[in-house]
């Protein structure tokens, strides 16, 4: 079983916290209404954060050991054979799972699985990095032609 737990990009400096996330629609005694992640002590409002920001763990690791998340942008290099084929992709859930879409051909996208990214149909294995995510590296996302 995965562990489950979030982040979100904090709205005062940007920084990233990690834990579970409490949305608060109307303000509390304590607590103005916002998006928050909890603390690793359990507190569910410790970290006001930025809702678009906030992406799920895949519960998936990269070659380095890196937590991925959903909005990571990773590098992939393709085994196939002997070609290698790197391109860049963004870690999204599609339907029943987690998939890695390249950014150069947007159709294009493979299943994210443990301990690598595999294409069910050919089974052609990669190598997955973390190399930035869509909100702090949004330039990683331009397509060099």
């Amino acid at each position: 079983m995965r562990e489950i737990k979030f982040r979100g990009m904090g709205i005062t400096y940007g920084e990233w916290h990690y834990g579970y996330v409490s949305v608060v629609t109307e303000p509390r005694r304590t607590v103005e209404a916002g998006t928050y992640i909890s603390n690793s002590a359990g507190a569910p409002f410790a970290f006001q954060v930025r809702p678009e920001t906030i992406g799920e763990y895949t519960g998936l690791r990269d070659k380095n050991g890196v937590e991925i998340y959903e909005g990571d942008i990773v590098r992939v290099v393709v085994m196939a054979t002997s070609a290698i084929e790197p391109y860049t992709a963004v870690i999204e859930w599609r339907g029943a799972g987690w998939e890695a879409r390249d950014i150069s051909k947007p159709d294009t996208s493979f299943v994210v699985g443990l301990p690598i990214i595999f294409d069910p149909l050919t089974s052609i294995t990669t190598d997955i990095e973390v190399i930035g995510d869509i909100y702090a590296t949004p330039e990683l996302l331009a397509v060099v032609e």
